[in-house]
C-alpha cells in the first residue's frame, strides 16, 4: 500500500467504519507531521540556523 499513489477506496465496509478509519488515518498523519516538524527544528537548532529562546 505504501507504493500505491492516489486515493484509496475502502469497499465492503459500513460508512461508520470507513469514517473511523479515516479519522484514525488523519490522526496518525498529523502526529507524523508534528514529529517531523520537531525533528526538523532540532536539526536546525543543532546546526545553529535557529535558536529557541524560552519566554
Amino acid at each position: 500500500m505504501r507504493q500505491a499513489k492516489g486515493k484509496i477506496q475502502i469497499k465492503g465496509k459500513g460508512e461508520s467504519t470507513v469514517y473511523r478509519w479515516q479519522q484514525k488515518c488523519r490522526q496518525i498523519c498529523n502526529e507524523l507531521i508534528r514529529l517531523a516538524e520537531d525533528e526538523a527544528q532540532d536539526l536546525l537548532e543543532q546546526s545553529g540556523v535557529i535558536r529557541h529562546e524560552p519566554y
